[in-house]
């Protein structure tokens, strides 16, 4: 039995299964989300391919993606304009508002609040977390955004922050002790490759 197979065995016995990431992810886990899906919050949106398929697979939705990356809001207002299910806010979520430093790195995927380091060199990545610049970003906590835009409930949190996911749900603690937030789909890093982030083990234990 290989390493992979070992690995997988031992992830479906706590009843998980792993699966090759794709653009087309949800057409494997769209069956995770029951009811009805109204309001979805993708928070580190990106290019918008994870916003895309919120909005192909839960039509009725109304979907806010939030990215805090300037040039990548820009072309997520490019990429979904006249669509009036998508919003896009142009600002990183985390656990207090106001403005916060943001390190923008020369793959724009792996820009967060946090800079790159921890073991970043050691894994071979410092050309993908080479910085190009430091920015000036608004920043929010998901309390005070949904209090502010009357949102009651979110049927679906998406987090994909590099690293930051535990900072965006200690701003959003409020709406969990509440029972508001009925799915969590989140990243979460084993290793780490920035400064302060939280690891796989920190959301869960949260």
């Amino acid at each position: 039995m290989t390493l992979k197979q070992r690995v997988r065995r031992l992830v479906n016995r706590y009843g998980y299964d792993i699966h090759r990431n794709g653009p087309r992810v949800f057409d494997r886990q769209e069956h995770i989300f029951r009811g009805p899906i109204r309001t979805i919050l993708d928070v580190g949106a990106n290019r918008g391919d994870i916003t895309a398929e919120f909005q192909r697979h839960f039509p009725e939705a109304r979907v806010f993606a939030f990215e805090a990356l300037p040039s990548m809001a820009e072309l997520l207002r490019d990429r979904f304009k006249g669509d009036a299910r998508i919003s896009v806010v142009e600002a990183a979520v985390t656990d207090s508002s106001g403005t916060r430093k943001f390190y923008e790195n020369v793959v724009p995927d792996t820009s967060s609040l946090l800079p790159a380091g921890g073991d970043f060199e050691r894994f071979g990545y410092s050309a993908v977390f080479q910085q190009r610049a430091v920015l000036e970003v608004k920043a929010m906590t998901l309390t005070e955004w949904t209090a502010a835009h009357g949102v009651q409930e979110i049927d679906i949190l998406k987090l994909d922050i590099q690293g930051g996911e535990l900072l965006a749900l200690r701003g959003a603690e409020r709406l969990l002790v509440e029972s508001r937030i009925r799915y969590i789909y989140s990243e979460v890093l084993f290793q780490t490759v920035y400064e302060g982030q939280c690891v796989a083990g920190e959301i869960w234990a949260y």
